[in-house]
């Protein structure tokens, strides 16, 4: 190991205020009740201690009032961690897979994991082996948040988040057509309710536009599919986007540089086709 592997922060307000995802494993944990979460496809109440778990991959957006502010520790990192860190006895992987995606720490589990929270954030020594002494912050932290599931139980609960019936069927349409052209005229006729009354309770309850819901389903679609090894001019065609060419620019400026867009980028490169987005972010750095 000759870097860090995490990339942790504190907030006090919207870093990322719109729908996003990550190819690694992300926890966020609320420092008071203000706002709400929406993780795939459920919505919960930010409260002191709430803490979740993003796999890669998941959709997710934490929102509050414009007159808000939400606090919260959140840190990154690969799924691989997980596995080096396992043993025989020990199977992390497979616990934090089963873990529920939301729990509720106890003040006394939340003063411990704020303050491992608050080592890593600590600038790292300039000194001989200080990337070995960030990742074994890294393995306590990790450890600390085992046991914590482990104590919950191992099998991963239904959710358990606030529903609303025409936001669930909103979301059941585009899970089923995502393939498809959508527009706000086939929800509004399939649904029998006006366009305006469907925007405004989607974004109600979930934070998002249904636009910027559908794109971001699409791209996590498109991820799993790059994953197994799917080509790129078909991918883009099988999760709904009309182009290759809006395709991959949609791809680019939402998911950015992480391992997904490497790989295709990758791909790109094989085909012999350069990827113009992705070198004018590359310029901004």
């Amino acid at each position: 190991m000759t870097h860090c592997l995490y990339y942790a922060y504190w907030g006090d307000h919207n870093v990322n205020p719109r729908p996003h995802l990550h190819d690694q494993l992300e926890i966020y944990i609320s420092l008071n009740n203000i706002g709400d979460f929406f993780l795939q496809e459920q919505k919960y109440p930010l409260n002191v201690g709430s803490l979740f778990l993003i796999h890669p991959f998941e959709i997710h957006h934490g929102f509050c009032g414009a007159n808000e502010t939400t606090s919260r520790y959140a840190i990154r990192f690969p799924l691989s961690v997980l596995e080096r860190l396992s043993t025989e006895e020990t199977d992390l992987k497979s616990l934090f897979q089963a873990a529920p995606q939301t729990i509720q720490l106890t003040h006394q589990e939340l003063a411990q994991i704020s303050g491992l929270m608050e080592s890593l954030l600590q600038p790292a020594p300039d000194a001989y082996g200080q990337d070995i002494q960030q990742n074994l912050l890294l393995f306590h932290f990790v450890l600390a948040i085992a046991r914590i599931l482990q104590a919950r139980g191992p099998a991963r609960q239904p959710g358990s988040g606030e529903y609303n019936s025409l936001v669930q069927q909103i979301l059941q349409y585009i899970h089923s057509h995502y393939r498809e052209e959508i527009s706000l005229e086939d929800l509004s006729a399939h649904l029998y309710v006006s366009k305006s009354r469907l925007c405004k309770v989607f974004r109600e309850h979930t934070g998002f536009t249904i636009g910027s819901y559908l794109t971001m389903y699409r791209l996590q679609m498109a991820c799993s599919l790059l994953e197994k090894g799917g080509k790129v001019k078909e991918v883009g065609k099988a999760v709904g986007f009309q182009t290759y060419t809006h395709f991959i620019r949609t791809f680019t400026s939402k998911l950015g540089q992480c391992t997904c867009q490497q790989k295709l980028d990758t791909k790109l490169k094989k085909s012999g086709i350069k990827n113009e987005s992705m070198y004018k972010i590359h310029q901004l750095f």
